[in-house]
């Protein structure tokens, strides 16, 4: 199978997001302004994730996270059955470790997700299912030192999801054509786990997780 275009968009956003804010960031501070993370334990709930982090200036910064979605990584199926993205600024509490990337932050993100439902049978067939999000979290998060430029940040956070279901279908008389239903997800269709965050309550939503990474 054909690797999907949504892994190239995924990682040339990366890369323009730092050619972006990476050169002027350096410029306005020399000492840890930017860093590179990876999600932790993402390989056993089905996706894996990186964050680029860019210093700007006083106690702010902004980052840009995205994953690939792979329900079963070991398995045959596609390389990847989509994606999520989060971004957003950061405001560290200490201004003296913003700079260095440091402390306890808040950090309110817009989120994007995008994925493959396989848990659910429709019409006798998995899979036919897609699920799409979109809505504002804020977490606050603590990045702690390991070594000179080795961190762990972990972090927990709340906000509101909403989303569109598309279902695909096929007629069950000829020519037997398929078909698209989208609709709006509610309490009756909620989905329960959309591997950027937890929806517990209709569109409520909580975040959380643990990045490892290295400051630059």
């Amino acid at each position: 199978m054909k690797q999907k275009p949504s892994i190239w968009w995924l990682g040339i956003a990366l890369l323009a997001f730092y050619l972006i804010f990476g050169p002027s960031a350096q410029a306005q501070d020399t000492d840890r302004s930017w860093a590179l993370k990876a999600g932790m334990g993402g390989i056993f709930t089905g996706h894996i994730s990186g964050e680029v982090e860019v210093f700007l200036k006083g106690r702010t910064s902004i980052a840009l996270r995205g994953a690939l979605i792979r329900p079963n990584i070991d398995s045959l199926r596609g390389p990847a059955e989509g994606y999520f993205f989060k971004a957003g600024p950061k405001f560290y509490i200490s201004k003296k470790k913003a700079s260095g990337l440091g402390g306890f932050a808040l950090k309110p993100e817009l989120l994007f997700s995008h994925h493959r439902d396989w848990k659910t049978n429709l019409w006798g067939n998995f899979g036919n299912r897609w699920v799409n999000t979109f809505g504002v979290l804020c977490n606050l998060s603590y990045n702690l030192r390991i070594g000179d430029s080795f961190f762990l940040e972990p972090s927990l956070g709340a906000g509101y999801v909403g989303g569109i279901e598309t279902y695909i279908g096929v007629d069950d008389s000829p020519p037997y054509a398929p078909f698209k239903v989208r609709l709006r997800i509610d309490r009756y269709t909620n989905v329960l786990y959309n591997y950027s965050h937890l929806s517990p309550i209709n569109g409520i939503a909580l975040s959380g997780g643990l990045l490892v990474g290295v400051n630059f």
